[in-house]
Formats: structure tokens, sequence, C-alpha cells
């Protein structure tokens, strides 16, 4: 596809990019704060792993579900909230701008900056997940308390993580798009999230005993919701099937437009003077 190739293959930043992503996860090259701090994050979370394990038949594997879920919306937050903003509190989204670059190569390029914790994120909740499956692979549950079916369980949460990453990704993009100060993005990144993942819900309760359909349908899109739908297929909280393809689908197409944006407010501070560069290329 051309705007594949536009975005990556002759995009001159994602080279300078790639080399910033594995510069920082080469330990020789960290500061001695950091190489201790990973070094323990690395013996809790092994510690944690092994005690899970071995304590798998009193415990569940939907606990690592729901735990993935809400990191994968706090990590993806501060991974990409200081993309734009921060550059331009240090004056370096400047030089960016005067560049002969498009608005969606900026971007596509900052989006590069949350692959690699990601998917880091990703395999270290994936094997507590499998792994209390094959611990509890004696009993008849295989992992779930429920018994619902283990690996539509794993996967499907896998699937929700990676939509959530995305809408996330977009709207911290965007926010940090209009914020000239890193503070302020975060801050208007985390408030947002917190309205659309606690407000909104809370309001669907409020509204619950008013209107059951109405109720249902505005934290249909909630991943703890879909996780829950996964878990307890059963259930009847909310329409299983309507909640499973909601959910994804609905975060996954909010975070293509967040990001398409994104890359026009970029594309705007190009051209302060009212004419728009570069959005059709975006």
């Amino acid at each position: 596809m051309k705007f594949l190739t536009t975005w990556f293959s002759d995009n001159p930043l994602v080279v300078d990019t790639n080399k910033s992503v594995w510069y920082r996860l080469d330990p020789r090259k960290w500061p001695m704060g950091t190489q201790i701090g990973v070094a323990l994050g690395v013996l809790v979370y092994g510690t944690l792993v092994i005690w899970a394990t071995q304590n798998a038949p009193y415990l569940d594997s939907s606990v690592f579900a729901y735990v993935g879920v809400f990191a994968t919306i706090i990590v993806t937050a501060i991974a990409m909230y200081g993309t734009i903003a921060v550059e331009r509190e240090k004056r370096s989204f400047e030089l960016l701008l005067v560049a002969p670059l498009k608005a969606s190569q900026i971007v596509a390029a900052k989006l590069l900056r949350a692959v690699a914790p990601f998917l880091g994120f990703l395999i270290l909740f994936f094997i507590p997940m499998v792994g209390f499956g094959f611990a509890r692979g004696g009993n008849a549950t295989f992992g779930l308390s429920s018994g619902a079916p283990f690996w539509p369980f794993v996967f499907g949460t896998l699937l929700i993580e990676v939509c959530v990453a995305v809408f996330v990704t977009g709207m911290s993009l965007l926010i940090s798009s209009m914020n000239r100060l890193g503070a302020g993005a975060l801050g208007g990144t985390l408030g947002c999230l917190f309205v659309v993942y606690v407000v909104v819900p809370i309001l669907a309760g409020a509204v619950s005993p008013i209107s059951r359909t109405l109720s249902d349908g505005m934290v249909s899109y909630h991943p703890f919701v879909a996780v829950a739908k996964l878990v307890y297929p059963s259930s009847s909280v909310t329409d299983s099937k309507l909640t499973l393809i909601v959910s994804p689908t609905t975060h996954i197409l909010l975070g293509a437009l967040l990001i398409k944006l994104a890359a026009t407010r970029i594309a705007k501070d190009r051209a302060p003077d009212g004419k728009v560069t570069g959005v059709a290329d975006a």
C-alpha cells in the first residue's frame, strides 16, 4: 500500500526512531538508576509469576486479564503523552515542522515509540495467563474458574489489549499535539481516559434503573466488560456478541480517527497563516 510506503519505507524519521528504540533497549547504555530499577522490576515480576503459578489452583487467569488491560491503558498513555508536547517544551519539535516531511510521516515515527514497550508488555502478561492454564491443566476449568474456554479467553484478551492500545495511543498523540507542556499533555490524557473508562460507566449505572438497554449500550465499549464476557460467556449483564464486537471495533476505529486528527493538527502547525498543508497526505 502506498500510504505504508510513505509512512515507513520512505520516512527518514523511522530510521532515527528505530535507532533510538534499540538504543533504549540496550542495558549497557542505561543510566545506573535505570539499570537498578529494571533489575528490581524483573526480580519482583519473576517472584510474582512463580508465586502465582505455584498457587494456581486457588487463583484465576482472569486476574491477569483485568490487570493487563488496565496496565495497557496506563503504560501506553505514559509512553505516548510526551511524544510531541515534551519536544515542544524542549523546542526540538520545531525542527521537524520545518523539515521536508509530511505530517503523516512525523506521526508514523512517533507511533513507533509505543511498539517496543507494548510488545514487551504483552509478552509479560501473556506468560502468566498461559502459565496459569497449564498449571491448572489437571482441573476441568483449565485456568478459569468459570469453566469458559481457555484459549479463546487468552487470544480474545490479547486482541482487546491491542485495540485498547491503538485507542490510547491515538488519544495521547492528539492531546500531546495540542499541548506545549508535557505536564499539560499528561494531565489531559489521564483526564480523558478517566472520563472514558470511569465516568461513563458510572453514568451508565445511574441510567440502568431507567433503561437497561441504554445502560448496556453505554458500557458495551468498555474493555473490562468485554473481558468479563470472555470469562463469563453466559452472563446476562450485557449481550456477549454485541460486547465482544463493539469493544474492539470501537477502540480501533476511534484510535485510527484520533491518529488522523493528530496528523491534521500537526499539519496546521506547519502553516500558521491558515493554509493547511500536508493534510491530504496525512
